[in-house]
């Protein structure tokens, strides 16, 4: 289920027609919107969203958007202090529609640089996000790690500042879901 409060402060609107869909409006365009949703609730209403589309009047190609984490799933394994990644990556994670060539292929690119994983792992971290998310949580449980694990999860929040540098929607919504991550600590 979609925690509402990654949305903060944002204004957004629950799509009644394909429940799991979030509509908040695109600063790039007053005219338009941004989808917001969770990967799964993405998945199984994609196909019928752009059909609605297309019955309004806007013809876009489904296989031209992509559903993207707003905080990827692999760095969100290294701040999971409760190694709940296997449920929260398809059902809690907020999700955003975005073009495939324009903004997925960059934020992916970005977000799986070496230097990246560099910045924010430790040394000796376990490779795949299920085996960091373990980690992590048991990292947490002692009170000595509380400090580094906060500063882990500021150095995210630095780099999503920075990748979606402009875009306040995105931005708001990383930086909430960073901040649940700390709640959990």
């Amino acid at each position: 289920m979609f925690n509402l409060s990654y949305f903060g402060p944002l204004q957004y609107t629950p799509y009644d027609l394909l429940p799991g869909l979030y509509t908040v409006a695109d600063h790039r365009n007053r005219d338009s919107t941004r989808w917001i949703c969770t990967y799964a609730d993405g998945q199984r209403h994609k196909t019928a969203l752009f059909a609605l589309m297309r019955r309004m009047g806007q013809n876009e190609q489904p296989s031209d958007w992509d559903i993207h984490h707003i905080v990827e799933g692999h760095h969100f394994a290294d701040i999971d202090f409760r190694a709940e990644l296997d449920r929260m990556y398809q059902n809690q994670l907020p999700c955003v529609f975005i073009h495939r060539r324009e903004e997925h292929t960059l934020y992916t690119r970005l977000a799986r640089t070496g230097a990246v994983s560099q910045l924010f792992r430790g040394q000796g971290m376990p490779r795949t996000a299920a085996e960091r998310s373990k980690s992590v949580a048991n990292e947490a449980r002692d009170p000595r790690n509380r400090t580094a694990l906060r500063k882990r999860v500021e150095d995210l929040r630095s780099f999503y500042k920075g990748v979606y540098m402009g875009d306040p929607v995105l931005t708001t919504i990383a930086n909430n879901v960073l901040d649940e991550a700390l709640k959990k600590l």
